[in-house]
């Protein structure tokens, strides 16, 4: 749920109408006289308490606003600015009833603190689009607390130091300025910004993200997970062979209750059957009562006998009659096995196999280089991994001839540990939580991100090399410049003018032409 927008424009235009009278009807600067002279009883008592009412208004609104993002967000800088506002109305009330001696204590009157009130909403209402379009990474975000704190320091160093060597308004006055000069936020915004362009870019470049904060934990990953069909080989399936092991059924009995079964389920294994069985001639069985069975296969009635074709693991765990050697040979020859059962009796093998992925050696590479020990479990059997094996010197560890559950409780066991990456073209299986999952092709799977081929993972990595960079050049000169700011209203600017860079209302000046200029040149949309 994305916390709702404050009204500041609303905020700054009634700001606005309360300065304007009151501009006209008190003195614009200390010891000078009013433009108008008000015939009303208590007229200055009135306007300061509606200019409170207002304040108090406004600073609870933000508070409320603070609370909010601080529970969406875990980052708010607005109490900042709250504190500003509430110190800058204390000491205008102060002087008013105290005058006190100081160029540039001059300004510190209501009309120009309800000026500087309104330069400070719509600062605030500029911006507010902006932090909620670009979304913050955990660097920004300890960078903007950090920023957060030194605005703090230095504002209670200037309370204390112009406090004790002038007076106590004086050191009020420019801790106002140093709350309102700067957003600690800022230089957060430069870098997402960056950080935005760096990802659209990867995005027009194939790579998409459901969370694009996953990208920060690329560089932790220590293990990956991989999916064998379809990544590591390629999508394409050939059929080997469709065989008999029953006397009772033909090779070309077994082929054509084989094509009934798949015929109605479009799948690679379907159409590489299909396209086997019309070489030779056998056409598909009529087949009834049809039903998928989920990771294992398919079953139905020819003839009125049920079918049904499923993997080799379902056929061991369920302890079908099976011919171990004629499986050990299979496998032998580097093939993937599924069996034809009628009833709880193996009639029939089709043996199948996929070419290996001609990325495969790139991707290799790319696991050695990041140190990454890889895995993989599949429900095929060992002969189809041999070649895998053989080729890819990162994987360190593989596990076939696995049931459903036998695969779901394997990938649990490796996911859920810390710094694990999921690379899959499948559903994510329930229970599992690795650190990054990664979805591979056009499937509609719920992932962190999505490649379209399996050789855009490198772009991964060479992108949380380019956001780290971003990330880290970007906020150090901004911070840079900001504490300049900083330092200029905490005193530093006394030693260039007496009334510049510590009078509250340019503070706010400044922070306005700030957030012009960042509204300009960093437009998410541009």
């Amino acid at each position: 749920m994305l916390t709702l927008q404050l009204r500041y424009l609303r905020y700054a235009i009634a700001s606005a109408v309360l300065t304007i009278i009151t501009a006209l009807t008190m003195p614009l600067l200390q010891g000078k006289a009013a433009l108008l002279h008000i015939p009303v009883p208590h007229f200055e008592l009135i306007a300061f308490s509606v200019t409170a009412i207002f304040i108090v208004l406004v600073n609870v609104r933000m508070l409320m606003q603070a609370y909010r993002q601080q529970k969406e967000t875990q980052l708010t800088t607005l109490w900042v600015p709250v504190v500003g506002q509430a110190l800058w109305f204390a000491t205008v009330a102060w002087l008013h009833e105290m005058p006190a001696a100081g160029d540039f204590l001059r300004t510190m009157t209501l009309p120009f603190a309800l000026a500087g009130v309104t330069l400070l909403l719509l600062s605030l209402g500029l911006l507010q689009r902006r932090e909620r379009a670009i979304p913050l990474d955990a660097m920004m975000q300890q960078n903007a607390r950090r920023l957060t704190w030194i605005t703090v320091v230095l504002a209670i160093y200037a309370l204390l130091f112009f406090g004790m060597t002038l007076n106590w308004q004086s050191g009020l006055a420019v801790a106002t300025s140093v709350l309102l000069i700067v957003d600690p936020r800022w230089p957060a915004f430069w870098a997402g910004w960056r950080r935005f362009k760096i990802l659209r870019a990867l995005a027009a470049d194939g790579v998409t993200f459901q969370n694009p904060q996953a990208l920060d934990y690329v560089h932790d990953v220590k293990n990956v997970v991989v999916e064998k069909t379809g990544i590591l080989t390629s999508d394409t399936i050939v059929v080997r062979s469709v065989l008999s092991v029953d006397e009772r059924y033909s090779d070309f009995d077994i082929l054509g209750i084989t094509t009934g079964l798949l015929e109605p389920f479009d799948s690679e294994l379907t159409r590489s059957v299909l396209a086997f069985a019309e070489e030779r001639g056998v056409y598909p069985s009529s087949a009834s009562e049809l039903e998928l069975m989920p990771l294992v296969g398919v079953k139905g009635v020819i003839l009125n006998e049920r079918f049904s074709i499923v993997s080799a693991s379902y056929a061991v765990d369920q302890k079908f009659a099976i011919n171990a050697e004629t499986l050990q040979s299979y496998q032998e020859l580097g093939n993937s096995v599924s069996y034809i059962v009628d009833g709880l009796q193996v009639i029939g093998v089709i043996t199948f196999g996929s070419s290996l992925n001609n990325a495969l050696l790139a991707v290799d590479r790319l696991f050695t280089e990041q140190g990454l020990q890889v895995r993989m479990a599949t429900a095929d059997t060992t002969g189809s991994t041999m070649q895998v094996k053989k080729l890819m010197g990162s994987l360190t560890e593989t596990v076939a001839d696995l049931t459903p559950a036998g695969k779901q409780a394997q990938l649990v066991a490796w996911l859920n540990q810390d710094n694990t990456m999921l690379i899959t073209n499948q559903t994510l299986p329930a229970d599992v939580q690795p650190t990054i999952t990664v979805a591979v092709g056009d499937q509609p799977v719920n992932a962190d991100i999505h490649v379209a081929t399996v050789t855009d993972l490198r772009k991964l990595w060479d992108t949380t090399e380019a956001l780290f960079s971003t990330d880290t050049k970007v906020l150090r000169w901004t911070s840079v410049v900001m504490v300049l700011f900083l330092l200029l209203a905490a005193g530093l600017g006394i030693f260039i003018s007496p009334y510049f860079f510590v009078a509250p209302v340019v503070a706010t000046i400044l922070r306005l032409a700030l957030s012009l200029t960042l509204l300009t040149v960093v437009d998410p949309e541009s």
